[in-house]
Protein backbone atom coordinates (compact mmCIF):
# COMPACT_ATOMS: atom_id res chain seq x y z
CA UNK A 1 0.00 0.00 0.00
CA UNK A 2 1.06 4.09 -0.64
CA UNK A 3 0.10 6.54 0.91
CA UNK A 4 0.17 10.31 -0.03
CA UNK A 5 -0.08 12.53 3.05
CA UNK A 6 -2.03 15.83 2.68
CA UNK A 7 -2.01 19.05 4.39
CA UNK A 8 -5.56 19.74 4.86
CA UNK A 9 -8.67 16.95 4.90
CA UNK A 10 -9.50 15.13 1.86
CA UNK A 11 -12.84 15.55 0.51
CA UNK A 12 -12.76 13.49 -2.68
CA UNK A 13 -9.95 11.18 -4.90
CA UNK A 14 -10.31 9.93 -8.32
CA UNK A 15 -7.84 8.45 -11.15
CA UNK A 16 -7.21 9.39 -13.84
CA UNK A 17 -9.14 7.66 -16.73
CA UNK A 18 -6.81 8.22 -19.45
CA UNK A 19 -3.20 7.00 -17.05
CA UNK A 20 -3.14 4.45 -14.63
CA UNK A 21 -0.86 6.21 -13.24
CA UNK A 22 -2.16 9.51 -11.97
CA UNK A 23 -4.39 10.29 -8.86
CA UNK A 24 -6.17 13.55 -8.29
CA UNK A 25 -7.49 14.33 -4.63
CA UNK A 26 -9.06 17.30 -3.29
CA UNK A 27 -8.90 18.94 -0.16
CA UNK A 28 -10.48 21.47 2.73
CA UNK A 29 -9.35 22.83 5.65
CA UNK A 30 -11.24 22.85 8.89
CA UNK A 31 -12.75 19.60 7.37
CA UNK A 32 -14.34 21.65 4.53
CA UNK A 33 -16.62 23.66 7.05
CA UNK A 34 -14.57 26.86 6.73
CA UNK A 35 -11.28 27.87 5.16
CA UNK A 36 -9.26 27.53 2.07
CA UNK A 37 -9.15 24.27 -0.23
CA UNK A 38 -6.58 22.76 -2.72
CA UNK A 39 -6.72 20.34 -5.47
CA UNK A 40 -3.39 18.28 -5.74
CA UNK A 41 -2.67 15.82 -9.06
CA UNK A 42 0.01 13.32 -8.22
CA UNK A 43 1.63 10.46 -10.41
CA UNK A 44 3.20 6.97 -8.93
CA UNK A 45 4.62 4.33 -10.47
CA UNK A 46 2.51 1.28 -9.65
CA UNK A 47 5.70 -1.17 -10.00
CA UNK A 48 8.05 1.23 -7.81
CA UNK A 49 6.47 1.25 -4.88
CA UNK A 50 9.15 2.34 -2.39
CA UNK A 51 9.26 5.37 -5.00
CA UNK A 52 7.47 8.70 -4.13
CA UNK A 53 4.59 10.38 -5.41
CA UNK A 54 5.53 12.57 -8.36
CA UNK A 55 3.54 16.03 -8.01
CA UNK A 56 1.85 17.28 -11.29
CA UNK A 57 0.24 20.20 -10.96
CA UNK A 58 -1.77 22.29 -7.52
CA UNK A 59 -4.89 24.66 -7.60
CA UNK A 60 -5.56 26.68 -4.22
CA UNK A 61 -8.91 28.21 -4.19
CA UNK A 62 -10.46 30.05 -1.14
CA UNK A 63 -13.05 27.99 0.06
CA UNK A 64 -13.14 24.46 0.30
CA UNK A 65 -12.74 22.01 -3.00
CA UNK A 66 -15.43 19.04 -1.68
CA UNK A 67 -15.66 17.42 -5.96
CA UNK A 68 -13.73 16.87 -8.52
CA UNK A 69 -13.57 14.61 -11.96
CA UNK A 70 -11.23 13.84 -14.97
CA UNK A 71 -12.18 15.15 -18.18
CA UNK A 72 -13.50 12.04 -21.01
CA UNK A 73 -11.75 14.54 -23.82
CA UNK A 74 -8.64 16.01 -22.56
CA UNK A 75 -5.94 13.71 -20.29
CA UNK A 76 -4.76 16.88 -18.62
CA UNK A 77 -8.34 18.45 -17.98
CA UNK A 78 -10.20 18.48 -14.90
CA UNK A 79 -12.67 19.93 -13.53
CA UNK A 80 -13.67 20.73 -9.56
CA UNK A 81 -16.48 22.21 -7.08
CA UNK A 82 -16.30 24.33 -3.90
CA UNK A 83 -18.42 24.94 -0.84
CA UNK A 84 -19.80 28.22 -1.90
CA UNK A 85 -21.06 26.69 -5.01
CA UNK A 86 -17.88 27.73 -7.65
CA UNK A 87 -16.75 25.30 -10.81
CA UNK A 88 -13.19 25.57 -11.69
CA UNK A 89 -12.03 24.04 -15.15
CA UNK A 90 -8.18 23.17 -14.25
CA UNK A 91 -5.01 22.63 -16.71
CA UNK A 92 -2.19 20.40 -15.62
CA UNK A 93 0.62 22.59 -17.02
CA UNK A 94 3.32 20.07 -18.44
CA UNK A 95 5.97 22.22 -17.15
CA UNK A 96 4.91 22.19 -13.77
CA UNK A 97 7.57 22.29 -11.48
CA UNK A 98 6.23 21.64 -7.27
CA UNK A 99 9.71 23.12 -6.20
CA UNK A 100 9.12 26.17 -7.92
CA UNK A 101 8.78 29.56 -5.98
CA UNK A 102 6.85 31.05 -8.39
CA UNK A 103 2.91 29.64 -8.24
CA UNK A 104 1.80 28.28 -11.65
CA UNK A 105 -1.90 29.09 -12.72
CA UNK A 106 -3.49 25.86 -13.87
CA UNK A 107 -6.72 27.45 -13.60
CA UNK A 108 -8.17 28.05 -17.32
CA UNK A 109 -11.69 29.23 -16.22
CA UNK A 110 -14.44 29.51 -13.38
CA UNK A 111 -18.06 30.54 -12.88
CA UNK A 112 -20.56 30.69 -10.28
CA UNK A 113 -22.63 27.39 -11.03
CA UNK A 114 -24.68 26.92 -7.87
CA UNK A 115 -26.01 28.54 -4.56
CA UNK A 116 -24.52 25.92 -2.28
CA UNK A 117 -21.73 24.02 -2.36
CA UNK A 118 -21.00 21.48 -5.18
CA UNK A 119 -21.34 18.30 -3.69
CA UNK A 120 -20.15 15.84 -6.73
CA UNK A 121 -19.41 16.19 -10.11
CA UNK A 122 -19.37 14.01 -13.12
CA UNK A 123 -18.42 13.70 -17.15
CA UNK A 124 -20.19 11.97 -19.39
CA UNK A 125 -18.32 9.30 -21.43
CA UNK A 126 -20.69 9.19 -24.11
CA UNK A 127 -20.75 13.18 -25.06
CA UNK A 128 -16.84 13.71 -23.84
CA UNK A 129 -17.13 17.47 -23.45
CA UNK A 130 -20.24 17.35 -21.34
CA UNK A 131 -20.31 17.08 -17.64
CA UNK A 132 -23.59 17.88 -14.42
CA UNK A 133 -23.06 18.92 -10.98
CA UNK A 134 -25.22 18.77 -8.23
CA UNK A 135 -25.31 20.88 -5.26
CA UNK A 136 -27.21 21.30 -1.57
CA UNK A 137 -29.33 23.92 -3.57
CA UNK A 138 -31.33 20.59 -4.76
CA UNK A 139 -30.02 21.64 -8.27
CA UNK A 140 -28.50 19.69 -10.99
CA UNK A 141 -26.82 21.45 -13.98
CA UNK A 142 -25.28 20.32 -16.81
CA UNK A 143 -22.67 22.29 -18.48
CA UNK A 144 -20.11 22.13 -21.78
CA UNK A 145 -16.50 22.50 -21.45
CA UNK A 146 -15.64 24.25 -24.71
CA UNK A 147 -14.59 26.81 -25.66
CA UNK A 148 -15.56 27.50 -21.83
CA UNK A 149 -17.82 26.22 -19.53
CA UNK A 150 -21.05 27.24 -20.58
CA UNK A 151 -24.23 25.85 -18.46
CA UNK A 152 -26.76 23.75 -21.14
CA UNK A 153 -29.91 23.32 -19.03
CA UNK A 154 -30.63 22.22 -15.08
CA UNK A 155 -32.90 20.31 -12.56
CA UNK A 156 -34.07 22.56 -10.11
CA UNK A 157 -36.96 20.38 -8.82
CA UNK A 158 -35.30 16.63 -8.86
CA UNK A 159 -34.98 16.37 -5.02
CA UNK A 160 -36.66 17.92 -1.89
CA UNK A 161 -33.68 19.11 0.06
CA UNK A 162 -29.64 18.32 -0.84
CA UNK A 163 -29.02 16.56 -4.03
CA UNK A 164 -25.50 14.57 -2.97
CA UNK A 165 -25.13 12.76 -6.01
CA UNK A 166 -25.57 11.88 -9.78
CA UNK A 167 -23.87 10.23 -12.09
CA UNK A 168 -24.39 9.69 -16.24
CA UNK A 169 -24.72 5.99 -17.45
CA UNK A 170 -22.00 4.32 -18.77
CA UNK A 171 -24.84 2.75 -21.22
CA UNK A 172 -26.89 5.47 -22.52
CA UNK A 173 -25.10 9.23 -23.16
CA UNK A 174 -28.59 10.80 -22.18
CA UNK A 175 -29.48 8.79 -19.09
CA UNK A 176 -28.38 9.60 -15.31
CA UNK A 177 -29.51 9.08 -11.99
CA UNK A 178 -29.09 11.37 -8.52
CA UNK A 179 -29.88 10.74 -4.88
CA UNK A 180 -30.22 13.45 -1.95
CA UNK A 181 -31.10 14.05 1.48
CA UNK A 182 -34.94 13.32 0.45
CA UNK A 183 -33.79 9.39 0.27
CA UNK A 184 -34.65 9.44 -3.14
CA UNK A 185 -33.09 7.18 -6.50
CA UNK A 186 -34.02 9.66 -9.45
CA UNK A 187 -34.01 8.42 -12.83
CA UNK A 188 -33.32 11.03 -15.91
CA UNK A 189 -33.65 10.93 -19.42
CA UNK A 190 -31.94 14.01 -20.84
CA UNK A 191 -34.22 13.42 -24.29
CA UNK A 192 -37.52 14.50 -22.48
CA UNK A 193 -35.01 17.43 -21.44
CA UNK A 194 -33.99 18.51 -24.84
CA UNK A 195 -37.73 18.00 -26.65
CA UNK A 196 -39.20 20.36 -23.88
CA UNK A 197 -36.27 23.11 -24.91
CA UNK A 198 -36.99 22.93 -28.06
CA UNK A 199 -40.22 24.03 -27.56
CA UNK A 200 -40.10 25.64 -24.69
CA UNK A 201 -37.21 28.05 -25.13
CA UNK A 202 -37.73 31.66 -25.42
CA UNK A 203 -35.89 35.09 -25.29
CA UNK A 204 -36.82 37.20 -23.05
CA UNK A 205 -38.12 40.80 -24.13
CA UNK A 206 -37.24 42.80 -21.37
CA UNK A 207 -33.37 41.92 -21.16
CA UNK A 208 -32.94 39.73 -24.70
CA UNK A 209 -31.61 37.18 -23.05
CA UNK A 210 -32.43 33.35 -23.93
CA UNK A 211 -34.41 31.90 -20.89
CA UNK A 212 -33.53 28.13 -20.53
CA UNK A 213 -36.15 25.44 -19.95
CA UNK A 214 -36.91 23.26 -16.10
CA UNK A 215 -37.85 20.57 -18.24
CA UNK A 216 -39.12 17.51 -15.73
CA UNK A 217 -36.87 15.18 -17.47
CA UNK A 218 -37.32 12.31 -14.30
CA UNK A 219 -38.53 9.14 -15.56
CA UNK A 220 -38.39 7.50 -12.63
CA UNK A 221 -38.37 8.00 -9.03
CA UNK A 222 -37.73 4.91 -6.35
CA UNK A 223 -37.95 5.14 -2.68
CA UNK A 224 -34.40 4.05 -2.06
CA UNK A 225 -34.03 4.68 1.47
CA UNK A 226 -35.59 5.96 4.98
CA UNK A 227 -33.04 8.18 5.48
CA UNK A 228 -30.14 10.16 3.41
CA UNK A 229 -29.03 8.87 0.47
CA UNK A 230 -25.67 9.59 -0.22
CA UNK A 231 -23.98 7.64 -3.04
CA UNK A 232 -25.05 5.93 -6.30
CA UNK A 233 -23.33 4.01 -8.65
CA UNK A 234 -24.10 2.27 -11.81
CA UNK A 235 -23.20 -1.18 -12.46
CA UNK A 236 -20.39 -1.32 -15.48
CA UNK A 237 -22.11 -3.80 -17.40
CA UNK A 238 -25.59 -4.37 -16.43
CA UNK A 239 -27.80 -0.83 -17.53
CA UNK A 240 -30.40 -2.13 -15.23
CA UNK A 241 -28.52 -2.34 -12.08
CA UNK A 242 -27.53 0.84 -9.58
CA UNK A 243 -26.28 0.44 -5.87
CA UNK A 244 -26.97 3.19 -3.56
CA UNK A 245 -25.67 3.86 0.34
CA UNK A 246 -27.06 5.58 2.87
CA UNK A 247 -26.79 7.99 6.21
CA UNK A 248 -27.74 4.35 8.19
CA UNK A 249 -25.23 2.36 6.78
CA UNK A 250 -27.61 0.30 3.91
CA UNK A 251 -26.58 -0.66 0.89
CA UNK A 252 -29.16 -1.77 -1.98
CA UNK A 253 -28.77 -2.89 -5.02
CA UNK A 254 -31.59 -1.64 -7.35
CA UNK A 255 -32.99 -3.26 -10.65
CA UNK A 256 -35.04 -0.64 -12.62
CA UNK A 257 -36.74 -3.23 -14.48
CA UNK A 258 -38.07 -5.02 -11.38
CA UNK A 259 -39.18 -1.65 -9.53
CA UNK A 260 -42.69 -0.41 -10.84
CA UNK A 261 -43.63 -0.11 -6.83
CA UNK A 262 -40.93 2.06 -6.49
CA UNK A 263 -40.24 -0.13 -3.02
CA UNK A 264 -38.58 -2.94 -3.31
CA UNK A 265 -34.34 -3.44 -4.42
CA UNK A 266 -33.46 -6.59 -5.57
CA UNK A 267 -30.95 -6.69 -3.05
CA UNK A 268 -31.09 -4.90 0.45
CA UNK A 269 -28.49 -5.27 3.76
CA UNK A 270 -26.78 -3.34 6.22
CA UNK A 271 -23.05 -3.12 4.97
CA UNK A 272 -21.84 -0.40 7.90
CA UNK A 273 -22.25 0.46 11.19
CA UNK A 274 -22.64 4.43 10.22
CA UNK A 275 -22.92 6.04 7.00
CA UNK A 276 -22.00 4.54 3.29
CA UNK A 277 -19.95 8.15 1.64
CA UNK A 278 -19.07 6.06 -1.61
CA UNK A 279 -20.02 2.89 -3.40
CA UNK A 280 -17.68 2.14 -6.95
CA UNK A 281 -18.57 -0.86 -8.93
CA UNK A 282 -15.83 -2.53 -10.52
CA UNK A 283 -14.97 -1.87 -14.03
CA UNK A 284 -13.70 -4.99 -14.64
CA UNK A 285 -16.33 -7.53 -12.75
CA UNK A 286 -19.65 -6.80 -13.12
CA UNK A 287 -20.63 -8.85 -9.83
CA UNK A 288 -17.97 -6.79 -7.49
CA UNK A 289 -18.26 -3.23 -6.15
CA UNK A 290 -16.81 -1.48 -3.25
CA UNK A 291 -18.44 0.95 -0.47
CA UNK A 292 -16.83 3.33 1.86
CA UNK A 293 -18.16 4.78 4.79
CA UNK A 294 -17.56 6.56 8.36
CA UNK A 295 -16.90 3.67 9.99
CA UNK A 296 -13.21 4.16 8.70
CA UNK A 297 -13.34 0.93 6.36
CA UNK A 298 -13.53 0.21 2.96
CA UNK A 299 -15.27 -2.77 2.37
CA UNK A 300 -14.79 -5.48 -0.87
CA UNK A 301 -18.07 -7.27 -1.71
CA UNK A 302 -18.78 -9.75 -4.32
CA UNK A 303 -22.44 -10.54 -5.27
CA UNK A 304 -21.75 -13.83 -6.64
CA UNK A 305 -19.91 -15.39 -3.32
CA UNK A 306 -20.94 -17.03 -0.87
CA UNK A 307 -21.57 -15.45 2.88
CA UNK A 308 -17.81 -15.21 4.40
CA UNK A 309 -18.29 -12.44 5.27
CA UNK A 310 -17.87 -10.11 8.75
CA UNK A 311 -21.34 -8.40 8.23
CA UNK A 312 -23.79 -11.37 9.26
CA UNK A 313 -26.59 -9.53 7.31
CA UNK A 314 -24.84 -9.37 4.07
CA UNK A 315 -26.82 -12.36 1.59
CA UNK A 316 -22.92 -12.32 -0.06
CA UNK A 317 -19.63 -12.20 0.50
CA UNK A 318 -17.19 -9.16 1.89
CA UNK A 319 -14.26 -9.91 0.26
CA UNK A 320 -12.10 -7.33 1.66
CA UNK A 321 -11.95 -5.40 4.73
CA UNK A 322 -9.48 -2.62 5.15
CA UNK A 323 -9.02 0.03 7.79
CA UNK A 324 -6.46 1.73 6.46
CA UNK A 325 -7.77 5.34 7.63
CA UNK A 326 -8.09 6.93 11.17
CA UNK A 327 -10.98 9.35 10.15
CA UNK A 328 -14.08 9.37 7.96
CA UNK A 329 -12.96 8.08 4.75
CA UNK A 330 -14.63 10.89 2.31
CA UNK A 331 -13.40 9.49 -1.08
CA UNK A 332 -13.40 6.14 -3.07
CA UNK A 333 -12.52 5.04 -5.90
CA UNK A 334 -11.47 2.24 -8.59
CA UNK A 335 -9.03 2.41 -11.43
CA UNK A 336 -9.97 2.04 -14.75
CA UNK A 337 -6.88 1.28 -16.11
CA UNK A 338 -5.75 -1.12 -13.32
CA UNK A 339 -8.18 -4.59 -12.53
CA UNK A 340 -7.08 -3.94 -8.33
CA UNK A 341 -6.16 -1.22 -7.77
CA UNK A 342 -8.12 1.33 -5.72
CA UNK A 343 -7.86 4.16 -3.62
CA UNK A 344 -9.56 5.91 -0.96
CA UNK A 345 -8.86 9.10 1.20
CA UNK A 346 -9.89 10.48 4.34
CA UNK A 347 -10.38 13.84 6.95
CA UNK A 348 -6.81 11.94 8.36
CA UNK A 349 -5.30 13.79 5.49
CA UNK A 350 -4.00 10.61 3.74
CA UNK A 351 -4.68 9.07 0.29
CA UNK A 352 -4.14 5.00 0.36
CA UNK A 353 -3.52 3.05 -2.84
CA UNK A 354 -3.28 -0.51 -2.64
CA UNK A 355 -4.31 -3.30 -4.78
CA UNK A 356 -6.81 -5.66 -3.70
CA UNK A 357 -5.67 -9.03 -5.20
CA UNK A 358 -5.96 -11.82 -2.72
CA UNK A 359 -10.27 -12.86 -1.58
CA UNK A 360 -10.74 -12.94 1.99
CA UNK A 361 -8.41 -10.51 3.26
CA UNK A 362 -9.50 -8.40 6.39
CA UNK A 363 -7.09 -5.72 7.41
CA UNK A 364 -8.41 -3.85 10.64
Amino acid sequence: MKSIQLKMAAQCCQFSPYDANRIAVSTADCFGFVGPGQLEVYALDSSKYNEPFTELGCFNADNAILSLCWSECDRNLLACGTGEGMLHLLQIPSNYNPLSKQATNIEICNCRAHLQEISSLDWNIHQNHEFLSTSWDSSIAFWSCYPSIKRLHHISNGHNGRVYQAAFSPHISTVLCSVGSDGLLQIYDLRTAQLAAKVDNYTNQTTGKQVLPKPNSCVKTIIAHMRECLCVDWNKYNSNYIITGSAGGEIRVWDLRSVPNNKQPLIGFQGHKLSITKVKCNPFNQNCFATASYDMRVNIWDMCMTQTSPSPLAPFACTGQYGHHSEFITGLDWSSRDEHLIASCSWDRSVNIWKDCSKGQFNV
